[in-house]
Formats: C-alpha cells, sequence, structure tokens
C-alpha cells in the first residue's frame, strides 16, 4: 500500500462534541445580544441535539473531509491524514503557513488563489476545520459547483437548504436570524468551477455576504477570473512546493520505507525533477507513475 494509514482523529463524535460546543457557544452569544426572542433558537438546539448533531457531523465527515486521491486508489482516506501544510502570502502578510489554528481570521474577506492541483480545497477544508474549533465564526463549506447558479440566490437561501439537506429544520427567517446573530464564516470552493454564463451571480451573491450580511468570506478560485478582479477581498496566493516541501509529502504519505527511500533516491539522481513538482497533486503523480498503486 502506498498511502499512509495513520489513524483519523477526524472520528464523528470528536467533530460532534466540537460543533455542540459551538452550537452552545453561539447560542449564548446570540441571547446576549439580542434577548431570549432570539427567532433562531431553534437552530441553534438541534446543532446541540445529540441524535440531529450526529447526522449532521457525519454529513460533513463525508462531505467535507473524506477524500479518494491519486495515491490512495479505491480507499477513503481523511483530511488529517493526507493534509500537508501549504504557505500563502498576501501584499500584507508573507508565507503564512495553514496548519493547527491558523484561519487568517484577521481578514474579514479572503480570495485564495492557486492553480489546479495546488491544493487550494485542501486549505481551505483545513481552516475550515479549525474554525470549528476556535468557535471565533460558525463555518459553512459550500462548493460552488453545487449550487444552481442559472437565477440569482441568495446566502439565506443556501445555507437553509445546506440545513435541511443536513437534518436542521428551519425556516428562511430563522436562517437569516442566524446569519445576523451568528458571527458565520462562508467557506466557498471554486469559484472558477462555476460557468462564465454564471460567474456574474455568484459575484451578487459575495457583494450580498459583504453589503447586506456583513459575513466574513473565504473563496477560492485559479488565477485570473473575475473574482480574483473584485473589491473588498484580500488575494491570498498559494505558495509552489519547495524541494523540502515535495520530500516532506512523501515521507508523510508513504508507508512503505523501501518505497520511500526509492523515490527519494530518483529525486537526488535526477534533482531537476524538483523545478516541475511544484504542486501536492503533481507530487502524487510522481508517486504514481514511478511505482504504480500497487
Amino acid at each position: 500500500m502506498i498511502t499512509a494509514t495513520a489513524v483519523s482523529t477526524l472520528t464523528v463524535s470528536f467533530l460532534s462534541g466540537l460543533m455542540k460546543k459551538a452550537g452552545e457557544t453561539f447560542l449564548e452569544n446570540a441571547v446576549r445580544k439580542v434577548g431570549n426572542q432570539l427567532s433562531s433558537s431553534n437552530i441553534f438546539k438541534q446543532l446541540t441535539n445529540e441524535k440531529i448533531n450526529q447526522r449532521y457531523v457525519e454529513n460533513l465527515v463525508r462531505s467535507v473531509f473524506t477524500f479518494r486521491t491519486i495515491t490512495s486508489g479505491d480507499k477513503d482516506v481523511f483530511l488529517d491524514q493526507i493534509y500537508y501544510p501549504l504557505q500563502v502570502s498576501s501584499y500584507k502578510y508573507k508565507n503564512i503557513k495553514i496548519e493547527d489554528h491558523e484561519t487568517l481570521e484577521n481578514e474579514m474577506r479572503v480570495c485564495l488563489v492557486g492553480v489546479a492541483g495546488q491544493g487550494k480545497t485542501m486549505t481551505l477544508k483545513k481552516m475550515f476545520l479549525e474554525d470549528m474549533n476556535k468557535r471565533q465564526y460558525f463555518p459553512f463549506f459550500i462548493s460552488l459547483r453545487n449550487i444552481d447558479f442559472s437565477r440569482e440566490i441568495s446566502l439565506p437561501e443556501i445555507i437553509e437548504k445546506h440545513f435541511i439537506n443536513n437534518g436542521i429544520k428551519c425556516t428562511k427567517q430563522e436562517v437569516s436570524d442566524f446569519i445576523k446573530n451568528a458571527s458565520i464564516r462562508m467557506y466557498f470552493d471554486g469559484f472558477d468551477e462555476v460557468t462564465d454564463s454564471q460567474r456574474k451571480n455568484v459575484l451578487i451573491l459575495l457583494e450580498e455576504c459583504d453589503l447586506q450580511w456583513n459575513t466574513s468570506v473565504v473563496c477560492s478560485t485559479r488565477p485570473d477570473t473575475e473574482f480574483c478582479k473584485f473589491p473588498g477581498y484580500v488575494t491570498y496566493n498559494v505558495a509552489y512546493l519547495k524541494k523540502q516541501d515535495v520530500l516532506n509529502i512523501i515521507d508523510k504519505n508513504i508507508t512503505n520505507s523501501d518505497v520511500r527511500n526509492q523515490l527519494k533516491k530518483i529525486l537526488t539522481d535526477k534533482e531537476f525533477l524538483y523545478d516541475s513538482i511544484v504542486t501536492p497533486i503533481l507530487v502524487d503523480i510522481f508517486i504514481v507513475t514511478s511505482f504504480g498503486l500497487g
């Protein structure tokens, strides 16, 4: 087997605990803010209900934190088993490593830019997980390609559908109240994966998040899309891998020491390969083409 088999810490019980604490924390904060007549208390109460909470988290684990990679073949792997912290840089801050506890929390709105296979989605999911843990924001992870942008769609509509699909019964009014009082953060993945003709409606949604709801947003995209020129967002570019990053990823993802050593020998003998292995997906391709999946 090529991929690492370290036991994942992202268990349903662990994440359920995080979600329950988040629901309790944000309910307390919201009640202090607007009083006991909080109309979204129904949502908070469901998030702290053990049975409903467990279903919500099981769906989260399956849809956000579970992967099939080039090197894992037909086996599921979890975020913490394969995640390697990448660096991001903006005009203000350089070489920030997205690792434990790092969520770029000082930025209200982030445009996360990287080429295909550079690790944008993994980085976004790591930040989402850390936000669950820190409870500064109540985070949502939304893949933009799964939303129908053939028409304008509002933030409450998106969150209402997300909640209902994951077992949380709610009304649009309750969701609107939740957005106002819960300090949410939206993780939108894949602006570039929305068809060109529908991207205008994504930009309208992002503008609504800012102007109407004052919501924190982190949205990923490939370079040179319309979103890269959108005002109000600080652009963070994902860094290309350096030599040591490539070696570290091999160490993390390869269980067989003989395979590990052979891969490193290839790189030592053909050091020019480092010039082309500059993204995580290219490391995977290098591994597979060198030894196959067996």
